[in-house]
């Protein structure tokens, strides 16, 4: 999911230099000697969220919840332009 959600996001700004997004990030239940938990990203979309709207829930399971923080920028920057690929 996080690399086509990507892919999507650039194609939607061809011409700026930023974009706002939010990240999904997952937390999951384990049975660890140590640790109950594990927290991974799983994406990032783009953010039409009010500034200062705080992170909620998007999915409850089980053995995971995966959450949605608003209020990320992507900066591209001029000197990285090499990696970017445009269609």
């Amino acid at each position: 999911m996080g690399l086509a959600q990507n892919c999507r996001i650039m194609l939607r700004m061809p011409n700026r230099t930023s974009a706002p997004l939010a990240v999904i990030m997952q937390r999951s239940a384990i049975v660890n000697r140590w640790f109950t938990e594990t927290w991974e990203a799983k994406g990032v979309v783009p953010d039409s969220a009010a500034p200062g709207t705080a992170h909620s829930v998007i999915v409850r399971e089980q053995t995971l919840t995966q959450f949605l923080f608003p209020g990320h920028t992507l900066k591209l920057q001029r000197g990285e332009a090499d990696g970017r690929y445009e269609l």
